[in-house]
């Protein structure tokens, strides 16, 4: 008989078999689940990081998961140097769309001025704030 269980603190292993089925499943189907993925470093002059960008490419679309500077960097073009970097890639990876997310107390203005645009938007997540999926299609 089948039970169903809650495990409160899974293993990493324990959820990774969750995706070793969906990999499984969306393979019979022709698609593959696999992604690329990316890490863009920016360094200050000793070399220490101080920003950067990372994420994964499938499908024709590359996700940017994480994409930070540092406040001293800040206001000096660097994030957008950054995301140029970044789709730079993006048209090497032959994708035609680069997608992300951002929170409400984060940097949403910074991305609609290169160009991207809302297409999803989570009241209350955290509590009190938005959390804002926005994309770019390439050029």
């Amino acid at each position: 008989m089948l039970s169903i269980e809650t495990i409160q603190e899974p293993t990493e292993a324990e959820q990774l078999s969750i995706f070793d089925i969906l990999r499984e499943y969306n393979l019979a189907h022709g698609v593959s689940f696999d992604a690329e993925k990316f890490l863009i470093v920016l360094r200050d002059p000793q070399g220490k990081m101080v920003g950067g960008a990372t994420g994964d490419s499938r499908w024709g679309w590359l996700f940017v998961g994480g994409f930070a500077v540092i406040e001293a960097y800040r206001g000096q073009g660097w994030g957008t140097r950054l995301m140029a970097q970044v789709e730079a890639l993006a048209r090497d990876r032959s994708c035609h769309s680069v997608w992300l997310d951002t929170y409400s107390f984060q940097a949403k203005p910074f991305y609609e001025k290169l160009g991207f645009s809302v297409f999803a938007t989570m009241e209350d997540y955290p509590p009190g704030k938005q959390r804002f999926i926005l994309s770019k299609k390439l050029a």
